[in-house]
């Protein structure tokens, strides 16, 4: 490391620190917002400064400790929050499972069968769809991690395989292509996940206002207009990014499959295939539930979705060939684990949390400034503005949080215009969890994506995100807006 570039990262990390300190006393009259939220903002901001310019891991951990430092939360109550979290437990024993994957080499094996495929042989762009609509598929009944985590290793295969570089542009685009696909299938599933909490969110404020709202949201059609705007958002991504970004993608189109025949890998081990196997069942007892969800148990196995990665890398743990353990945790989380998506996820689903928090005020900000401009309007500008709205904060805080924070506004709006609330909410919904992922904050996802540095880099996640995230806003208002009205 050079003597400027040391000079330019204490330079930094002195900004970063002096905006979580120092922010909280600028003179600055923000109604409703309190000491404690001008001082979760100060943290905020300083903390997105330093993980852009610095590091992921100590902005992350000097972060969380500041909250407790200005009065968010006490010491247990940040401990639990950031070490606690189900959802981070979740994405560590996945990581675990998938890193397996690579460190036994068996990931070789998935990126030659991928490349090898017949119908996306030459064919990038279709090789990219098929991937969409498998990490789409799994992210809707598995959940959004687990295809992030299985197809980012076996792409970096099929690029190095292919011959890219991390100079090129078209692994920076699939590396974050994965990431939106997976966002995606998030919210599609009205059953289960954040996109249940935010149904049963707006249906117990229908209750506990009294209001003369009635709602009720069709399963079937919910789903289908989530396929339908998921495949056309895929579709019209992949031909933006053909005719507008333009990447090379001819050393992919004129890939000689001749050199997997003259240099065949060997093949797998005993180890391997159980670890395989082990991958595949962790994968069939996290979906199947969500798909046969009355048949007797799986409620029960629904309920232990959590914790079945951790039961997994447990198993073949213990599982031992030739004296060997299949998988060996102890060497996985030594051996290039990525720490920094771990401390950063963490650290940015507290801040969300505390963002959008009574103790801030944040959100009575927000919903005073919006309900006055969106209630009064037709159903379709009002949909427009809202959706618009929905996506910008959505990608600046908690996706789950910002859905929680508009529904009061939709069922005000319904309330006062007698139009049914089905299509509001299910593009709200939509919208809020499918298109979190321009800033670390937005979600966990977006966290994972920006601490990924193997084939992007800072700025390309933030110009890719955003033209996905593009894309998708004008399908969702284009499409999205008329399909919704007619399925409901």
């Amino acid at each position: 490391m050079s003597m400027k570039s040391k000079k330019g990262i204490v330079i930094h990390s002195v900004i970063g620190v002096l905006i979580m300190l120092l922010f909280r006393f600028l003179p600055v009259n923000l109604t409703y917002i309190t000491p404690v939220g001008m001082g979760v903002l100060g943290v905020f901001i300083g903390t997105v400064y330093l993980w852009v310019a610095v590091d992921l891991i100590w902005p992350s951990l000097v972060s969380v400790f500041l909250l407790v430092v200005f009065g968010y939360f006490s010491m247990p109550e940040m401990l639990a929050s950031l070490l606690g979290n189900p959802v981070i437990l979740l994405m560590m024993f996945i990581m675990i499972m998938s890193n397996a994957l690579s460190k036994y080499e068996v990931t070789p094996h998935l990126a030659r069968w991928c490349l090898s495929l017949k119908i996306v042989r030459g064919r990038p762009y279709l090789f990219a769809f098929v991937m969409g609509i498998v990490i789409y598929v799994i992210a809707a009944f598995v959940g959004p991690i687990a295809p992030i985590f299985l197809f980012w290793p076996i792409l970096s295969e099929v690029y190095r395989d292919v011959g890219y570089t991390k100079k090129d542009k078209f692994p920076k685009i699939l590396t974050i292509y994965v990431v939106i696909c997976s966002l995606l299938g998030f919210p599609i599933a009205p059953y289960m996940g954040n996109a249940l909490v935010l149904i049963e969110n707006f249906k117990g404020l229908i209750i506990s206002s009294g209001a003369n709202v009635v709602f009720e949201l069709n399963h079937a059609h919910y789903i289908a207009a989530g396929v339908i705007l998921g495949l056309a958002m895929m579709l019209a991504m992949l031909l933006l990014v053909k005719l507008l970004l333009r990447p090379d993608v001819e050393p992919f189109r004129n890939f000689d499959f001749k050199k997997f025949d003259e240099n065949p890998l060997p093949p797998l081990t005993l180890s391997q295939k159980i670890l395989s196997v082990g991958f595949v069942a962790m994968l069939l007892a996290m979906l199947i539930p969500s798909i046969i969800p009355h048949v007797l148990g799986m409620g029960y196995l629904a309920g232990l979705t959590n914790g079945i990665p951790l039961f997994t890398a447990a198993v073949l743990m213990a599982i031992r060939v030739n004296k060997k353990p299949v998988v060996n945790i102890s060497e996985i989380l030594c051996d290039n684990f990525a720490w920094g998506s771990i401390f950063m996820s963490a650290s940015a689903m507290v801040l969300g949390s505390a963002l959008t928090s009574e103790k801030t005020g944040i959100t009575v900000l927000l919903s005073d400034m919006f309900a006055p401009i969106l209630t009064g309007m037709g159903m379709i500008p009002f949909l427009v503005i809202f959706l618009i709205i929905m996506c910008i904060l959505t990608n600046l805080l908690n996706s789950l949080v910002v859905g929680m924070i508009f529904a009061p506004i939709v069922l005000t709006y319904c309330s006062l215009s007698g139009v049914n609330p089905a299509p509001i909410v299910t593009l709200m919904i939509m919208v809020c969890l499918g298109t979190a992922c321009v800033t670390p904050a937005a979600s966990v996802f977006s966290a994972i994506l920006h601490s990924n540095k193997e084939w992007t880099e800072t700025r390309d996640n933030y110009i890719y995100s955003v033209f996905f995230v593009t894309v998708q806003m004008v399908i969702y208002l284009v499409l999205g807006i008329p399909l919704a009205i007619t399925l409901s």
